[in-house]
């Protein structure tokens, strides 16, 4: 999940993205459930 905070990070504030990482982390907290999660999907 270190990598999704470093892009966050590129994209966005320090501020935001560490809030984004944060609630990112609460719905999706390993890998596996962010392969499973249908909503990611285009």
């Amino acid at each position: 999940m270190d990598l999704i905070y470093i892009v966050l990070t590129n994209k966005a504030s320090p501020d935001l993205a560490r809030r984004l990482f944060d609630k990112l982390k609460e719905r999706l907290a390993t890998w596996d459930e962010v392969l499973d999660s249908p909503d990611l999907l285009p």
